[in-house]
């Protein structure tokens, strides 16, 4: 039980629901950084105690403890951080506002969601805010050292936010303040920096295994280097810079008899479209002239007739 009834700024403790990839990088990065950490609340309690185990235990403080149900989470923590899937969020939220005391503070750490969809709570007196970080986290060993340099993006009561904003700093993250944000659209931008990514890299992977009958595992050793000099390319020389390839040579030929290859209309939809987005990067990077991008529309056009 939490000891006293001091608030989440002067003496935070934070509490966990949900124990998964996210609260396994998070929690032992805020621990090492001075923050209590009361436990975690799962769905297995085999999800707690591993959660549980990844913070050091320190001098006069208690291990994390592994709640049984959110009426204990509720109280022993003052702060809440529901790192869940974004679809159980809003059950949370209305089993949390049952038990949540006025001052504490609630935020989730969805991108998706902003913190409206903590209302219940924040009717019953809690500060409500979402904070999500901007980085991937594909499984629950691989995380920490990821935490530093991430951005975290804020949003919520004022009270909230400047506490996420401290708690961000002494985190080594970079806050960014949102507001008036189209959450699906913003965190659409999030899915295609990194999981699109992924999937467009195991696309190119098939793509070549298919067409050189090498395994997948030397084509994706033989495209890492693209894949690495690509990302190394965006921070150094930024955007469209960045770009190459044949469409950013006027090349517009050569993506023909690309897409006159792909056997399916989702690959070429895809490709054409992506095919289309390079050529107006192109024409930003005075790499073609204006008028590439009508050419790069015909060739696209005409591959689609052709396979109709």
């Amino acid at each position: 039980m939490l000891s006293d009834r001091r608030s989440f700024e002067s003496a935070p403790r934070i509490g966990f629901a949900g124990a998964g990839a996210v609260a396994c990088a998070l929690a032992p990065c805020a621990s090492r950084a001075g923050f209590d950490i009361a436990g975690f609340l799962s769905l297995t309690r085999s999800s707690s105690a591993r959660a549980a185990r990844k913070i050091s235990k320190k001098a006069g403080e208690d291990r994390p403890r592994i709640f049984k149900d959110v009426s204990a989470l509720a109280d022993a923590s003052n702060i809440i951080m529901i790192a869940t899937p974004d679809r159980a969020i809003d059950g949370l939220d209305a089993e949390l506002c049952k038990y949540i005391r006025s001052g504490s503070l609630v935020c989730h750490l969805s991108g998706a969601l902003g913190p409206g969809a903590l209302s219940r709570c924040r009717a019953r007196g809690a500060k409500t805010a979402s904070l999500h970080l901007l980085q991937t986290f594909p499984d629950r060993d691989s995380g920490e050292d990821r935490i530093p340099g991430t951005f975290a993006a804020i949003d919520g009561d004022a009270a909230a936010a400047r506490f996420l904003m401290k708690f961000a700093k002494k985190l080594k993250m970079r806050p960014l303040i949102l507001k008036n944000t189209d959450r699906a659209l913003y965190h659409a931008s999030a899915v295609m920096a990194s999981n699109f990514v992924v999937v467009l890299y195991d696309w190119a992977v098939d793509t070549f295994a298919r067409s050189t009958g090498q395994p997948r595992a030397v084509a994706a050793e033989a495209l890492w280097p693209l894949f690495a000099a690509a990302s190394d390319n965006i921070k150094k020389i930024g955007l469209p810079g960045a770009l190459s390839g044949p469409v950013a040579r006027g090349d517009f030929e050569t993506v023909a008899r690309h897409l006159s290859k792909f056997i399916t209309k989702d690959e070429r939809d895809l490709y054409g479209a992506l095919s289309l987005r390079a050529a107006a990067m192109a024409v930003a990077k005075k790499s073609i002239p204006a008028s590439g991008l009508q050419q790069m529309s015909g060739v696209v056009a005409r591959a689609s007739r052709k396979r109709r």
